[in-house]
């Protein structure tokens, strides 16, 4: 999709068997949360989500909105951590790639 400068992205996103909540501490994978890495590569399955890094953004809802970008392409990563922000070992994960007029 193409988005004018400054627009927010909102990126649907659905997860089945896995219930979305606030990191809680849980690591069963019955539960756990979407954080979307903007212009950074994401972690590998099973490795711990940097939190407080702005490029990365925690959510257990969707859709999962990304401020304003900047004028050019952005690849959005999408990965689903645990309750202790660990990306699930057997990794969900998605990309996407939009495009800033």
């Amino acid at each position: 999709p193409t988005l004018k400068s400054g627009q927010a992205l909102s990126i649907d996103v659905v997860v089945k068997g896995v219930q979305l909540v606030k990191a809680d501490g849980d690591t069963s994978g019955a539960t756990g949360h979407f954080h979307a890495f903007v212009d950074v590569a994401p972690v590998a399955p099973g490795e711990a989500i940097p939190v407080g890094d702005p490029a990365i953004i925690h959510s257990a809802t969707s859709p999962i909105v990304i401020p304003g970008l900047a004028p050019g392409e952005h690849v959005i990563w999408i990965v689903l951590g645990d309750g202790t922000h660990t990306a699930f070992k057997n990794p969900v994960r998605d990309k996407v790639v939009v495009t800033v007029a």
